[in-house]
């Protein structure tokens, strides 16, 4: 819509005061093409409206930074009394890398320690996705790598990898005796960009697994790794005698063997 329409619409959601068709018109503004700092202006003034809080988080998520200048009121809502409040505003500041404060830090900390899984898991992708944290959040997040719960052990591992730069985690996860824990561990090297010479010869041990999952998985990450994975060139090449049958793993095997000879 024109600038026109939106400051129509802005009017509109301002003064409307029936909770459903408030909401309507908030998801409305958080699409617009047009005016969008004003919209965001209209998002954040309805935080404090508590049928509107969480409608309110989520227009202002896809406004993204044209929502810059209203991080302060979002950030005072990670201390708000619903795990689902606190848990949109983290995901929020997070999604944006906004600014860090100490509050911030203090608040991520706390909500590691919440009895809720799901709060517990934004937490540590927070930390991933903010980069750097305090030495007490940290602290918490090795506490949570100490979990027996596989989400949040991987997302821990990789919060230590992104704050800090550290593999111990995914490591660590590598030499599991559960398979599916040295299965999402290597995922995540691919999917999250993890690097690390040192995680080379466990992914290589990986290629020898009978477990066809494990095998795509450890060549998928090492292929994801690039020169620095060369060296697990021979043991990849020796992946289609310990899986012949299996298409998937002799695709996996020919992709990262392309990359990486490349």
């Amino acid at each position: 819509p024109r600038i026109e329409t939106v400051r129509l619409l802005a009017d509109v959601a301002l003064q409307e005061r029936d909770p459903r068709a408030a909401k309507a018109l908030l998801r409305a503004l958080s699409r617009v093409s047009a005016g969008r700092t004003l919209a965001a202006e209209v998002l954040a003034a309805r935080l404090v409206d508590p049928s509107l809080t969480f409608d309110a988080l989520r227009g202002l998520r896809r406004l993204g930074q044209h929502a810059q200048a209203h991080w302060g009121r979002v950030e005072k809502l990670l201390g708000h009394e619903s795990t689902e409040i606190r848990i949109a505003a983290l995901d929020l500041l997070a999604g944006v890398r906004a600014f860090q404060s100490p509050t911030v830090n203090q608040r991520v900390a706390r909500m590691l320690d919440s009895t809720t899984r799901e709060e517990r898991l934004v937490a540590l992708r927070a930390i991933g996705r903010f980069g750097r944290v305090t030495v007490d959040t940290m602290a918490a997040v090795r506490e949570a790598f100490a979990e027996p719960d596989l989400a949040v052990r991987l997302a821990a591992a990789v919060a230590m990898y992104r704050a800090r730069g550290s593999i111990q985690g995914i490591s660590d996860l590598l030499s599991d005796p559960v398979f599916e824990s040295r299965v999402e561990a290597a995922l995540a090297i691919r999917s999250e960009k993890i690097r690390g010479r040192s995680l080379v010869p466990q992914l290589i041990d990986g290629l020898k697994s009978e477990v066809p999952n494990l095998i795509v998985a450890c060549c998928d990450a090492l292929s994801s790794m690039g020169p620095e994975a060369k060296t697990a060139i021979p043991a990849i090449e020796e992946v289609g005698s310990i899986s012949p049958q299996d298409a998937h793993v002799l695709a996996a095997a020919r992709d990262a063997l392309e990359v990486l000879r490349d």
